[in-house]
């Protein structure tokens, strides 16, 4: 009798996850799903003044920044230098018509977005994103004179998922494997699946960051995390290609 096919829980925001989901599904897996991130659009967003006061260039953060900052102010911006932090986030921007002057670089974070403007002169810098995160690439620039802002034009809440949607991924048969796409992503997971914690920590994590695979340790689960690279659908998508040549899904 064959094997039944590896089980893959997919975590990503509603409406975004159909992308990695039909990638799995081209691999072989079954795939489920449960939201741990919720998007929730801030009206009050001061975005045209402060594109007409602080912005030389304009960058944006996440394919979320995108997309809310396009609900408010249509894109494409003609007069504006835009650059890109994620593959997501350009792509999002290409197929919207945004030309964008600064492509991501692996491994597409907040690091490898100063490596790439390092040799630049200080300018007037316009971050948009969601709410909270990282604040870096402001405190670094900062101390080379640029002028850095930023505008919230979303924020992630902890999305409501049925108690019966999450007992029905989590029997029979088990996940063998969770992707998590952020920290945020994972912590709000623990809370959403909290009856099946012990569970849950027993399965395997295919993660987009050190950092990521770093806060998987610190909430004991028992498996190190594989670390997709790049990070994103492409990048896990290589990762569980590799994993199910292997023909051993404890190998994850």
């Amino acid at each position: 009798m064959n094997e039944p096919a590896a089980h893959i829980l997919i975590t990503r925001p509603t409406g975004q996850e159909t992308q990695l989901a039909h990638g799995c599904r081209q691999l072989g897996l079954t795939v489920s799903h449960i939201p741990c991130l919720g998007i929730q659009a801030l009206a009050d967003a001061p975005l045209q003044s402060r594109l007409e006061e602080d912005a030389d260039i304009v960058l944006f953060t996440s394919q979320n920044a995108v997309l809310q900052a396009h609900s408010r102010i249509a894109l494409p911006w003609p007069g504006f230098r835009v650059h890109a932090i994620g593959q997501a986030t350009a792509q999002t921007l290409a197929t919207i018509g945004q030309s964008v002057e600064l492509m991501p670089v692996s491994p597409y974070n907040s690091e490898s977005y100063l490596a790439q403007i390092e040799a630049m002169p200080a300018q007037r810098l316009l971050i948009i994103k969601g709410e909270g995160g990282r604040t870096h690439i402001a405190k670094h620039l900062h101390l080379r004179n640029w002028t850095v802002s930023s505008v919230d034009v979303y924020r992630r809440v902890l999305p409501t998922v049925s108690r019966q949607h999450v007992a029905d991924v989590f029997t029979h048969p088990l996940p063998d494997v969770v992707s998590v796409g952020s920290n945020e992503t994972l912590l709000n997971l623990m809370k959403l699946v909290e009856p099946y914690r012990e569970v849950l920590l027993n399965i395997p994590l295919l993660v987009n960051s050190v950092r990521c695979r770093e806060l998987a340790a610190t909430l004991g689960f028992a498996h190190e995390p594989m670390v997709a690279v790049p990070a994103g659908d492409s990048g896990q998508l290589r990762k569980l290609q590799a994993w199910l040549k292997t023909g051993q899904r404890s190998d994850l």
